[in-house]
């Protein structure tokens, strides 16, 4: 079971909505921090 997706920018900042943040491509799961 997968945790809550994060999108974080290119400075690495937490944000939850794309878009709010275009450029946030990256999906980093909890399980994999």
């Amino acid at each position: 079971m997968k945790g809550p997706v994060f999108l974080l920018d290119l400075d690495g900042v937490l944000v939850k909505d794309k878009a709010l943040n275009p450029f946030g491509d990256t999906v980093v799961f909890l399980e994999e921090l």
